[in-house]
């Protein structure tokens, strides 16, 4: 067993030297091409997006593929579950895959469901927008010999959390309109540690910002269905090395009606949202 061991990384080993000097071409399969979904309806007066796509061969270079031709329709619940409204998405003709409605703004408590007629399949998915707390303030202070800090211009935040446990928020911190904490560092928590308690004093992040910078921070509620789907996403991001598990589609809650029907992908999201900025001085 350990002389098969020892072959084998050494076949290993000269495959890896091999694959630096030669090119080998591999056919793949392309696989089934899916539906993807990215939606968030926040609470926010503004204009409401859908985006759809589908997916692509695992090495194109291409932009994933845009979907132009499907019906997108929201339909909202109060919070006793009965029907108020429905809102048509309209295609945005400048933005191929982009489906609109707005200006609007969706309603903290209610439920919304959104319904995708495409390539004879029909898609939904169904979530609850989440209540929100107030960003109370952003502070610009300085450290100076603070290790492992380096020197310079931070910024924190401060809120209250709202009391009662099942609260899950998602942070996004953005420098000049450039967001910072993307991919694999994604900022979100849930409340069972700090439930009902004032967060002071809250750094965004562990690097300094330079003079004049337009620091600004978004916070949206998100439901526990989501955060699930953000651990998911970050385990595959941060998947690699040599025990990495087989690469997977991360869970969405995006279904077929029809249960032998093709799958969707992606994520519908209802969200509150609050943000403020400020600048370095």
């Amino acid at each position: 067993m350990k002389t098969s061991g020892l072959y084998t990384l050494l076949l290993l080993s000269l495959l890896a030297f091999s694959a630096c000097e030669d090119v080998v071409d591999v056919d793949l399969e392309t696989g089934e091409t899916l539906l993807v979904v990215q939606a968030r309806i926040t609470d926010s007066l503004m204009v409401q997006k859908v985006q759809l796509s589908t997916t692509a061969a695992y090495f194109s270079n291409q932009q994933t593929p845009r979907v132009s031709n499907a019906l997108v329709q929201l339909t909202e619940y109060n919070e006793n579950g009965e029907a108020v409204a429905v809102y048509p998405f309209v295609a945005d003709e400048s933005a191929p895959g982009d489906y609109t409605y707005g200006p609007w703004a969706g309603t903290i408590g209610y439920t919304y469901e959104l319904e995708i007629n495409w390539n004879d399949q029909q898609y939904e998915a169904i979530t609850q927008l989440k209540r929100i707390p107030d960003i109370d303030s952003l502070r610009v202070f300085e450290r100076i010999d603070q290790y492992p800090f380096e020197d310079g211009k931070y910024v924190q935040m401060f809120f209250q959390e709202l009391p009662g446990k099942g609260d899950f928020m998602q942070l996004k911190f953005y420098k000049n309109d450039t967001l910072i904490n993307d991919g694999g560092n994604l900022a979100y928590f849930d409340d069972p540690l700090v439930d009902g308690s004032y967060i002071g004093n809250f750094d965004i992040t562990f690097e300094p910002f330079t003079l004049e910078d337009t620091v600004r921070v978004e916070m949206y509620s998100i439901t526990r269905e989501q955060f699930t789907f953000f651990n998911e996403m970050i385990g595959q991001v941060n998947n690699g090395g040599l025990f990495a598990n087989p690469p997977a589609n991360v869970r969405g809650n995006i279904i077929n009606r029809d249960p032998s029907g093709p799958e969707a992908l992606g994520f519908f999201a209802c969200t509150g949202f609050r943000a403020k900025e400020i600048i370095v001085k």
